[in-house]
């Protein structure tokens, strides 16, 4: 072969493997990968909450200059950009509690003069403010927190003049937004929680001083705020949890004194408010973990002969029936982290042979097996919020013992369950958490040797080397692609 001969035979050879190159670089912004330029330090900038709207993605960060503040990107790929330095200077202002409505964004802030008030966003400076001073006191602040979004108002916990806390409302403007209703006149707090959004109105568990922690019902107005039931008579309460949203209803668990603690249903009225399932006082323990999709209602329970079992109720039954005696016999296999994805259900429990596991249900006996053995001998997973339904898919955490807790990803096939990203890269836990799910994209919030930072996946896996580098499967700038080219064109010609 003549010199000439082999410079085109090299020639060829690096222009395909520039081509490579290009490709590989190409699938930079596809996969699981950090926010870009957002590391700093050797803590992170430590996001806590989350949200997508008007086509960008809003979450807090410290940059370790401005404080914790509102950031956004305009999606995965993209660079970062502060919104907003609400507490400007060093300060922070530390955003949280995220809700969507109308297209904007409400969050508790404190700008260092008003106390921590509550805000809203488009995503823009000039569209970031503060909606109103729910406590005029300097530096006092409301201090709202629990937002959520029903009808045409958002829903919150905040603390009056007196520092007592009770159930706010707004319509995003400073005139519509106001104390709704004193739950506890005693001034002890009226212990909201669990704020459920149904419909227009919203469900919660409060105290009202008199008849205890019971269900409360509101649509936003006073009189449409009130006690939906004395479930347990007197100022014991029935201590609701477990609050689930269901077509135009709620499931929740509460103990009315007479049959122990049981499932109850309500419509918001005091006739639509009964039993929906119990097996007798005593005989039974519960938690407070239930989903409802597809017209059914799942949770455990023990009814005293199976141990904790799954079980369901569908929408018409008037009785509940186990989904499958995973533990058999009088053992446990305590499942839990019920989540709804792609028609059929999600949980982890431990069959007594392969461990804690990650397990599935169409819901039939017949239907409900174990999804994959993660880790032999048992697998550790995460909370029941980091269950995410994905498109068709569930997303969670899991340690499958090698890589630590990290984030995967199940169409419920042992073949379709896999780790997204080892995102620290060794055997250390990432410990993702904070996911939220914003059109064709998840973010979450992951820890490595640099910090805690904000990360998104599109539901396929990493490039090999974007946990250690930031982000390009070659571990280079992006820019890397562009400096190729002319290379790649000279050889391909001299091909």
């Amino acid at each position: 072969m003549t010199g000439l001969g082999w410079f085109r035979c090299i020639g060829s050879v690096f222009a395909r493997f520039l081509a490579v190159c290009l490709f590989l670089c190409s699938q930079a912004f596809a996969g699981t990968e950090p926010v870009r330029g957002m590391s700093v330090g050797l803590h992170g900038s430590a996001p806590l909450s989350m949200t997508a709207v008007g086509g960008l993605f809003l979450f807090d960060a410290d940059d370790g200059r401005k404080g914790k503040e509102l950031w956004a990107t305009k999606g995965p790929g993209e660079v970062p950009f502060l919104v907003a330095d609400i507490n400007r200077g060093t300060g922070s202002s530390n955003p949280g509690f995220f809700v969507v409505h109308g297209g904007r964004a409400y969050f508790a802030a404190n700008d260092g003069i008003h106390g921590c008030e509550l805000w809203t966003s488009d995503g823009t400076p000039d569209g970031t403010r503060m909606v109103a001073d729910l406590v005029p006191a300097p530096g006092e602040g409301a201090a709202p927190a629990k937002l959520v979004a029903a009808g045409n108002r958002i829903f919150f916990e905040a603390s009056n003049a007196s520092g007592d806390r009770e159930l706010w409302t707004s319509d995003g403007t400073e005139v519509g937004t106001s104390l709704l209703y004193t739950i506890n006149p005693r001034g002890t707090g009226a212990r909201i929680s669990s704020l459920v959004p149904v419909g227009d109105r919203i469900f919660f568990s409060a105290d009202d001083g008199t008849h205890g922690v019971e269900l409360w019902t509101s649509d936003g107005t006073c009189s449409g705020t009130r006690l939906v039931r004395d479930i347990r008579r007197g100022g014991g309460g029935s201590m609701p949890s477990g609050i689930v949203a269901a077509s135009r209803k709620v499931f929740f668990l509460a103990d009315d004194g007479v049959s122990g603690r049981a499932i109850w249903e309500s419509d918001g009225t005091r006739s639509g408010t009964r039993i929906a399932v119990a097996f007798g006082q005593g005989t039974l323990r519960w938690t407070s973990d239930m989903a409802y999709g597809n017209g059914i209602l799942v949770f455990a329970a023990d009814d005293g002969v199976h141990g904790l079992e799954p079980w369901i109720l569908r929408d018409g039954d008037e009785s509940p029936s186990m989904l499958a005696d995973i533990a058999a016999g009088t053992a446990s296999s305590t499942p839990s982290c019920f989540t709804f994805a792609g028609g059929r259900v999600f949980f982890q429990a431990d069959d007594a042979i392969h461990g804690s596991q990650l397990w599935t249900s169409d819901g039939t006996s017949e239907g409900t097996r174990m999804v994959a053995e993660i880790r032999r001998g048992g697998a550790l997973f995460g909370s029941a919020s980091s269950f995410v339904a994905f498109g068709s898919r569930l997303v969670f955490p899991a340690d499958d013992g090698k890589c630590g807790m990290e984030l995967w990803i199940s169409d419920g096939t042992a073949e379709g369950t896999t780790m997204l990203v080892d995102a620290d890269g060794s055997p250390s836990s990432s410990r993702p958490s904070i996911l939220y799910v914003g059109g064709a994209t998840l973010w979450f919030r992951a820890e490595t040797g640099r910090g805690s930072e904000p990360w998104w996946t599109d539901g396929t896996s990493a490039p090999a080397s974007s946990a250690k580098n930031g982000g390009c499967a070659l571990g280079a700038s992006p820019l890397i692609p562009l400096l190729l080219l002319p290379l790649a064109a000279f050889f391909g010609r001299r091909r």
